[in-house]
């Protein structure tokens, strides 16, 4: 199945609203997807991202569809910056206030400042907002709005990391987790973020 045909069947009509609160975090014990510690303030370059680390560029003038429901890329980038900028409106559309966002990440991260979410931005990020069992926030939440696309797993978008939460990501990485580089945990590391991005890059076969 295509990366495509899995996306559309998992589409919900609609865009559910967003609460957004802080982040938090907690254990878990297996680890096939976990975060690798970066330093802040390390040079993260194409070179060192993992070559089954798969994201097109994301810039300024991008705008999630509403025909695509639940696909909301520009929305679950928004709320993973809001760590760095707790003001950013969390609307799906990447104009200028977004771009600050990006610009305020990157400093802080010690990338380059461009504003725009390159490959190695985003490997940055979704280490930065690894979420597992117990975790709470907008790291959740971000991770919830791709889950909500299979409306089977009856996952709510509550910015805690629960029982049926963990559950969903468990069943999306048995069913996709291999061609896209993750584990079978129901951790969301850097890898299984990015297979929730997945009209976001070709990731094969699944």
């Amino acid at each position: 199945m295509s990366t495509t045909t899995y996306a559309r069947r998992g589409v919900v009509a609609g865009a559910a609203a967003l609460v957004v609160l802080g982040i938090g975090g907690a254990g878990s014990a297996a680890h096939a997807d976990p975060a690798p510690h970066v330093p802040t303030g390390t040079r993260v370059t194409i070179e060192s991202v993992p070559d089954d680390f798969r994201m097109a560029t994301m810039s300024l003038g991008r705008t999630d569809d509403p025909a695509m429901g639940q696909y909301r890329p520009v929305a679950m980038t928004q709320l993973l910056l809001k760590r760095w900028t707790p003001s950013l409106a969390v609307d799906g559309s990447f104009g200028y206030a977004t771009q600050g966002a990006v610009k305020t990440f990157q400093r802080a991260e010690g990338l380059s400042v461009a504003g725009t979410l390159t490959r190695a931005d985003f490997y940055r990020l979704f280490v930065r907002q690894t979420v597992q069992y117990g975790s709470r926030g907008d790291a959740v939440r971000a991770a919830q709005i791709w889950l909500t696309r299979n409306p089977s797993a009856g996952v709510t978008v509550d910015g805690s990391f629960g029982t049926i939460t963990r559950n969903a990501v468990l069943a999306e990485q048995r069913s996709h987790g291999a061609c896209h580089g993750t584990g079978v945990d129901g951790i969301v590391g850097p890898m299984t973020r990015a297979m929730s991005y997945e009209w976001e890059h070709d990731s094969g076969p699944c």
